[in-house]
């Protein structure tokens, strides 16, 4: 039986995805860089989004990507141990948080902030993200708009999608067909 990521994803999550996608394309007509959508998003959330490399001490177990959300900047953390297609992927799904402006994580804030970032003062930590748990409808819209955002790379962009592994391969090939619904 084939996985199909429609029948995972919580009702109203496609709904505020579509809404968030039109509100995107609104501001940024046609394809866009990376660096531009960054831009935007800081410009729209008021604060500079920093991008860090994940600290390759980071337990395997841990989630691919972070982010934490401060008084004066967010800071997104992202693998560099992958490939970039994948990488990007991890990146979208957490400026997808940043734009649904989703609550904290089921994390430890205190400990997450001084071992990601110990030049950032625990108390100006608003909130983390970090990708733990894809039955929550938070994830799972992350993940959708995640998908729509990679689109656009892979689309407009020419950034190939590509992987030596078998369950990598299976979910992006997954995803695409989700997005151009099949």
């Amino acid at each position: 039986m084939e996985y199909d990521l429609r029948e995972q994803t919580a009702p109203d999550a496609r709904e505020r995805v579509d809404e968030l996608l039109t509100e995107i394309h609104d501001a940024m007509p046609g394809p866009w860089s990376f660096e531009e959508f960054r831009t935007w998003l800081s410009r729209r959330r008021g604060v500079p989004v920093e991008m860090r490399p994940r600290p390759d001490e980071q337990h395997v177990d841990t989630p691919c990507g972070w982010t934490l959300v401060c008084e004066d900047r967010d800071i997104v953390y992202y693998p560099l141990d992958t490939p970039e297609t994948r990488a990007r992927f991890i990146t979208y799904h957490e400026f997808a948080h940043l734009l649904f402006n989703h609550e904290d994580g089921e994390t430890d804030r205190r400990t997450l902030v001084e071992q990601l970032a110990p030049d950032v003062n625990p108390d100006l930590v608003k909130k983390v993200f970090g990708r733990t748990n894809y039955d929550r409808p938070e994830e799972q819209e992350a993940e959708l708009l995640a998908l729509h955002l990679l689109r656009n790379d892979i689309e407009h962009l020419g950034i190939g999608v590509r992987s030596t592994n078998p369950r990598v391969a299976t979910r992006v090939g997954r995803a695409l067909r989700l997005l151009r619904g099949r």
